[in-house]
This record gives structure tokens, sequence and C-alpha cells, in this order.
């Protein structure tokens, strides 16, 4: 169960990370989709980070 969170929370830093880049070079993108995209991929990525972190203590 905990290898199933850590690939969700894993997969929305790739996925939102690399189509922000691929739709800003096609200019298919505003700036602010592009900023709430990149936040979604940021919250997930400090979720599991502080997820890591937590498990180790």
């Amino acid at each position: 169960m905990n290898r199933v969170i850590d690939v969700v929370l894993r997969a929305p830093v790739l996925a939102m990370g690399i189509s922000t880049v691929t739709l800003s070079v096609l200019k298919k993108i505003d700036l602010y989709s592009g900023f709430t995209m990149l936040g979604i991929g940021m919250s997930c990525a400090g979720m599991y980070l502080l997820r890591e972190n937590h498990s180790a203590i």
C-alpha cells in the first residue's frame, strides 16, 4: 500500500513538469495555467518528501 501511495504522489510531479514544458514550447498554455500545473506538481513533491522523511523516523 505504501508503494502505491508513493507512486501516486510522484507521478503528478513528472507529468505536470513535462506537460508544462511541452505546452510552453508549443505556445499552447497561458502563464496562469502553467503556474497552476507547476504548483500541483510541487505540492505532490512536497507531500512525497514529507512522507518519505516521516517514515524514516
